[in-house]
């Protein structure tokens, strides 16, 4: 896709408007994506156990947390993370 956001970001960087720098710290979340996909963009490393209760999430930054399967598959709006 030549007009996928990321090829527009480093469209930019060839411009010199945006570093690499700055590139590689942007994190791009699909318009399709739910709120796993989200965690899973946000930590790469992300251990993900689904549990019946819910998706038990563990990180690197010892970040544990469950969520339950309704949130977790749920569309990402990124309303959620402002509360």
């Amino acid at each position: 896709m030549p007009n996928s956001l990321k090829a527009r970001l480093k469209k930019l960087v060839y411009q010199g408007i945006l570093s690499q720098e700055d590139l590689d710290r942007i994190i791009v979340v699909s318009k399709d994506a739910t709120n796993g996909d989200a965690i899973k963009a946000l930590f790469p490393d992300v251990k993900c156990k689904n549990e019946e209760e819910g998706y038990d999430v563990e990180t690197s930054l010892c970040f544990k947390k469950t969520f339950s399967g309704y949130w977790w598959n749920q569309n990402y709006s990124g309303e959620a993370w402002k509360r």
